[in-house]
């Protein structure tokens, strides 16, 4: 990773850790813990079976992407997701839950649109920013809260999406690792 591209992503590193630690459960980071495994877990399960066909991927100038994908996978997303989760558990009615939602998915698709503007992101195989910042995140981030309040039935959902996300998305089984 280049020093410029480290940098960038320090500094997103920061921005949430100060979002958390304003305005987030930091003191509760237990009670999200399996649902940020649950979501790292569900990015490198997608890492691993498109390692040869990705749909999109993280990138760094001198193309140590599995530098840059840890990174944000074990420092940026725990630190969002522990964000997202203390915020919408907290509200009270499902409309507040779902304006909730839609505003997150705005700032995600936001900042994805900034990292994609930065060189940071890079879309292969008929995948564009539209696709991941608008559908997935409208699937991802529902799918997240069912796993904080119903982890088995996440799981279910979870598996049943992958499964059919490769026959949607057309991912050719060759290439499946």
């Amino acid at each position: 990773m280049t020093l410029n591209a480290l940098f960038i992503r320090l500094g997103f590193v920061l921005v949430w850790l100060f979002l958390v630690y304003k305005w987030g459960d930091w003191k509760n980071w237990k009670r999200y813990y399996s649902t940020i495994l649950f979501f790292i877990l569900g990015n490198m399960i997608y890492d691993s079976l498109t390692y040869n066909y990705p749909l999109w991927e993280l990138t760094s100038p001198n193309h140590k992407v599995t530098l840059s994908t840890l990174f944000t996978e074990l420092l940026l997303w725990p630190l969002m997701i522990l964000f997202y989760l203390s915020k919408i558990s907290k509200l009270t009615s499902w409309m507040k839950k779902g304006l909730f939602l839609l505003l997150w998915i705005a700032l995600v698709s936001t900042f994805e649109l900034l990292i994609n503007m930065l060189g940071l992101i890079a879309y292969h195989n008929g995948w564009t920013i539209w696709w991941n910042s608008v559908f997935s995140n409208f699937v991802i981030y529902p799918l997240v809260f069912l796993h904080y309040k119903h982890p088995s039935w996440a799981l279910l959902l979870a598996a049943i999406l992958g499964i059919s996300a490769v026959f949607i998305l057309k991912l050719p089984l060759s290439t499946l690792k």
